[in-house]
């Protein structure tokens, strides 16, 4: 059974998966198509799909594999559930107290596959694609969110060599559990306090203040800006947040999804431009579903893993970042900006 293990004195949680399956063959990170469970014709090295996007008729239609005699082959995007999953689906009631507190690490693990294409990238993914996987993931976290065990569930893409990744091929993580993790905790703490003394979001604040400075910017549509934060912790590090104040990314319409997933792209393009091994780590920061006070305004951070990078911040939580995010976001911004074009049909 998978647990949950909190520090001596601080708030960091570690998940300790089941240690049977510690030696699973997804560790190692393989970049040969032929190998990579998540390609069409390997179905069979993966679970049975939870959840399909199929094209039928011209249509995209939604099934499972429970639904037809074989692994469905001919599909869109498809949702597994991870063979070696961090977290576990079976009951564990076994509890510890302070200070070597640990908890039961129940929950469930899916893994989004977002095209079957080896190759292609958040960058260069066709964004009616991207829309398919952004839509199919809401429903997919509505469901966990009906379980009780459920209190949030993390949302995350790993990308490239250096970032975690088991393939290059891309899929978002899907990873419900029965704790809040202490970054959304403080951010949503830090919402209630400044919201309930001043009557105004901070997050809007801050994207109030940098569209006015408009020196880290590095795209912004209708909808969302995406910028490098004041105090990146790592070079090109940039979050994109929805314009407006949102707290829940499953409550998206069909064409907030679209303007979702074009600077999603365009974003990550631009990046895939300044390194030609781009790795990276993207996590959504969104709201407890259940959590009515663990309320914030939903947003997405990017990490770029380079090829050097500061060790100093894991060991002190004080980071050294070699490239002011005001630069950084200049020649970020130059490079999104052609790929959004690209996307668009425009000139630049």
């Amino acid at each position: 059974m998978s647990e949950i293990r909190k520090d001596y004195f601080t708030k960091k949680l570690v998940i300790i998966p089941n240690v049977k399956d510690s030696g699973n063959n997804n560790s190692k990170f393989d970049n040969k198509k032929t190998t990579c469970p998540l390609c069409p014709g390997n179905e069979h090295m993966l679970n049975p799909a939870d959840l399909i996007i199929v094209q039928k008729d011209q249509a995209l239609i939604k099934i499972t594999d429970e639904e037809v005699t074989n692994r469905t082959k001919n599909w869109n995007v498809k949702i597994v559930s991870e063979k070696n999953p961090i977290v576990s689906n079976k009951p564990n009631k076994v509890f510890s107290n302070e200070p070597l507190y640990n908890e039961p690490g129940n929950g469930e693990h899916y893994r989004v596959i977002v095209t079957p294409e080896h190759n292609e990238t958040l960058g260069n993914i066709d964004v009616g694609q991207l829309v398919n996987s952004l839509s199919i993931i809401q429903d997919k976290i509505r469901g966990l969110y009906s379980q009780k065990h459920i209190s949030y569930v993390i949302l995350s893409v790993n990308y490239g060599s250096r970032s975690g990744a088991f393939t290059s091929h891309l899929y978002f993580d899907i990873i419900a559990i029965p704790k809040i993790p202490p970054v959304i905790e403080e951010e949503a703490k830090t919402f209630q306090k400044e919201f309930s003394e001043m009557g105004v979001c901070p997050m809007c604040k801050i994207i109030n203040l940098e569209q006015e400075e408009n020196k880290r910017i590095v795209l912004s549509t209708d909808n969302y800006i995406a910028f490098c934060p004041w105090a990146s912790s790592y070079p090109y590090e940039f979050w994109i947040f929805p314009i407006k104040h949102e707290t829940s990314f499953l409550k998206l319409t069909q064409k907030e999804l679209q303007d979702l997933a074009s600077i999603i792209s365009s974003t990550i393009g631009g990046l895939e431009k300044i390194s030609k091994d781009c790795s990276y780590n993207l996590i959504f920061h969104m709201s407890s579903e259940k959590k009515s006070t663990k309320q914030i305004h939903w947003h997405i951070e990017v990490y770029p893993r380079m090829q050097h990078e500061d060790s100093l911040g894991n060991r002190t939580d004080i980071y050294v970042n070699n490239i002011l995010p005001e630069e950084a976001a200049k020649i970020l911004s130059k490079h999104s900006t052609e790929v959004w074009a690209k996307q668009v049909g425009i000139d630049i």
